[in-house]
């Protein structure tokens, strides 16, 4: 006689199959679940990384930015400063004129005639400021001569001017470097008609 599976056996079995089911759907959920969460912590993460990359892009151009504000600043600083600078009037102070009659002290003197092209109020100020120095270190500066006043013509900066540069004047050399240490550039000139032994500070506007 042929003995039929019992039911207590049937529902055994269906029911370790249905738990092999269940387990291997929650295995492949698991799965899903952990591949979603690689694909969203990635997201998260290439989000932040670019949020990130463009807040230093605008931290970067802000900072470019204000460095060209403050480079602009510091240019308008230095050109506020070189017109001041400009228009101030030149002058010779008290020290640098002990220092030029110390300098000059031991060479011999001679005759400085001191001359300008014009009335113009810095020029003539400042030509009477050298003759000042002249006369005290011992030179024999008689006047200022003005030449062709009025004429459109009008040098700049300071020129010594001497008859030739063959037969210089003993005092000519050492006045154009004591006027150097002052901080004059006495630049040189040659004026055929000069008397010899003579030598001519032509005083011209301020250079720019």
């Amino acid at each position: 006689m042929q003995t039929q599976p019992s039911k207590r056996k049937y529902m055994q079995s269906w029911s370790d199959s249905f738990l092999n089911s269940v387990n291997d759907y929650s295995q492949l959920l698991g799965l899903v679940a952990l591949f979603l969460t690689f694909v969203f912590g990635y997201i998260v993460y290439a989000t932040a990384k670019e949020s990130t990359a463009r807040a230093s892009e605008r931290e970067a151009a802000a900072e470019a930015r204000a460095d060209d504000l403050q480079k602009k600043a510091s240019e308008a600083i230095q050109r506020a400063a070189d017109l001041e600078e400009a228009q101030k009037p030149r002058s010779i102070t008290p020290e640098q004129t002990q220092s030029f009659i110390a300098e000059l002290s031991a060479i011999p003197k001679g005759k400085v005639v001191v001359y300008i092209y014009n009335q113009d109020a810095e020029i003539a100020q400042y030509a009477n400021q050298i003759k000042s120095v002249l006369t005290s270190a011992g030179f024999d500066t008689s006047k200022i001569v003005g030449v062709a006043i009025g004429s459109s013509f009008t040098p700049t900066g300071v020129i010594m001017v001497v008859k030739s540069k063959d037969n210089l004047p003993p005092f000519a050399l050492p006045l154009q470097i004591a006027f150097t240490h002052i901080g004059i550039e006495a630049k040189g000139a040659i004026d055929p008609g000069l008397t010899e032994g003579d030598i001519k500070i032509v005083v011209g506007r301020k250079s720019n």
